[in-house]
């Protein structure tokens, strides 16, 4: 169900960003340890509710989140510098333009419509990581 989509993101990423050491299915890896860093994690929801368009076809908008995570390197007083700031946010403009209206596709095969970036945020609940989720939405017709 989800894999094409994962595999097509994942090596669409591979091929446009270069400093990631890897993309992973996102499984709360922040709870555990995150072995290997600057890392993509991939998301996808825990329901796609379906719509039927007719008696044979439905479609259905499925949305993805993309972690854009590095690891902080905190001062004394945990500010975190400029410079990891900004390669942090560097990172995650690159994932962006890979992805943004990237066509996905799997064996050949078109996976539904373009992506879409529909939102993005800092996420500041990580404990020495920066995170920046990236919120893309697909469409597909079945």
């Amino acid at each position: 169900m989800f894999y094409p989509f994962y595999k097509s993101i994942k090596d669409r990423i591979a091929s446009q960003v270069k400093d990631l050491k890897d993309t992973q299915w996102f499984n709360d890896q922040y709870s555990s340890i995150i072995h290997a860093e600057p890392i993509v994690f991939i998301e996808f929801p825990d329901i796609v509710n379906e719509q039927w368009i007719s008696k044979e076809t439905s479609r259905a908008a499925i949305p993805v989140t993309i972690h854009v995570v590095s690891k902080s390197m905190a001062d004394n007083d945990a500010s975190i510098s400029d410079a990891q700031v900004k390669d942090h946010d560097d990172l995650a403009v690159l994932v962006r333009d890979a992805l943004k209206a990237y066509q996905l596709t799997y064996a050949g095969s078109s996976l539904g419509s373009k992506l879409q970036l529909t939102g993005y945020q800092a996420a500041h609940q990580y404990k020495g990581w920066l995170v920046v989720k990236l919120f893309f939405t697909t469409k597909q017709t079945a």
